[in-house]
């Protein structure tokens, strides 16, 4: 199968701010786009692999469900709606979904006597793709990142504290500031551990739980720090992530450096959002009297955005 061409609709218009959210939060949600015949026919899978004795063996085991990783009612969640184009509207071109990580979270997952959700649990933060014990498919000295993370609801996520994706909103251009200055050795060295501190990373917002209903879609730059919030709730949290490379980034996993540098690179859907976004950026810094900062590739920099920050030096 090639890179394109699952035969998927064309991409639906995004809502209006989803480009804005995604630059400024690096994640959104995106309300229904999965529906709910084919979320419910992947759950079923799902429970039907736990009946048959397809489980976590403990608390986020990778492990869990693996014989569903292929299989047509989860990829499907990917590739035969309006996903899959809508995804490809902001990146391009991709390789083919690789599998479907089936990610479920069992009440009391992460919590103490009582349900209480574990002291400092937001501390324990990641990115994808690093050497970690229960992650065996990133050897040490290697890192795998990709463009974007994807999940899908399976079921209702109401309220904190129901095993949610966590993330720190805005930690993906903290993290490309940390990896320009301080490269990658580090990381390949340590793997997950090599990530520094949410406060050596200098996240400057909170790490925020995200709630959805049953077909909503999370998507994220792959940058983007997130974690596992507690499950204190009397559900289990059901998700399917799927990992998403453009073509640039070669056909085996692997690190594409660059894409970490410059997070937006592999996202050309974005570019007249930044752009608006620089512009805005630049004029807002010449009324306060103050030079524009704004990071511009060649590639980017068109006439209107040249014209804004000239008028921001000459007005200092």
């Amino acid at each position: 199968s090639g890179a394109v061409g699952y035969g998927a609709p064309a991409a639906p218009p995004l809502p209006e701010g989803v480009a804005e959210r995604l630059l400024r939060d690096g994640f959104v949600v995106l309300p229904g786009l999965v529906s709910p015949a084919a979320a419910a026919a992947a759950r079923r899978e799902v429970n039907r692999s736990l009946g048959e004795g397809g489980g976590p063996r403990r608390a986020g085991d990778p492990e869990c469900c693996r014989d569903l990783a292929e299989h047509p009612a989860l990829l499907d969640l990917y590739r035969a709606g309006s996903l899959r184009p809508t995804v490809e509207g902001l990146v391009g071109p991709t390789h083919p979904v690789s599998g479907a990580q089936v990610a479920l979270r069992f009440p009391g997952s992460g919590c103490g006597p009582g349900f209480a959700p574990a002291p400092n649990w937001a501390d324990h933060w990641h990115l994808d793709g690093l050497a970690h014990p229960l992650n065996p498919s990133t050897p040490p000295g290697e890192v795998h990142n990709f463009t974007a993370l994807v999940g899908v609801l399976l079921a209702d996520v109401p309220y904190d504290f129901c095993g949610n994706l966590a993330v720190f909103p805005g930690s993906h251009l903290r993290l490309q500031k940390h990896f320009q200055r301080e490269g990658f050795d580090r990381l390949k060295g340590l793997g997950v551990a090599g990530l520094p501190s949410a406060r050596e990373a200098s996240f400057d917002r909170p790490a925020e739980q995200v709630r959805g209903q049953c077909g909503d879609v999370v998507l994220a730059n792959y940058n983007l720090a997130h974690l596992v919030a507690p499950n204190a709730g009397p559900d289990i949290r059901y998700c399917v992530y799927f990992r998403i490379r453009v073509l640039a980034h070669g056909v085996r996993q692997g690190h594409r450096p660059e894409a970490m540098l410059d997070v937006w690179l592999d996202w050309p859907g974005l570019r007249a959002a930044r752009e608006e976004q620089m512009l805005e950026e630049a004029l807002e810094a010449s009324r306060r009297g103050e030079a524009a900062v704004v990071d511009l590739t060649a590639e980017g920099e068109d006439e209107e955005l040249k014209l804004a920050l000239a008028i921001s030096r000459v007005e200092r």
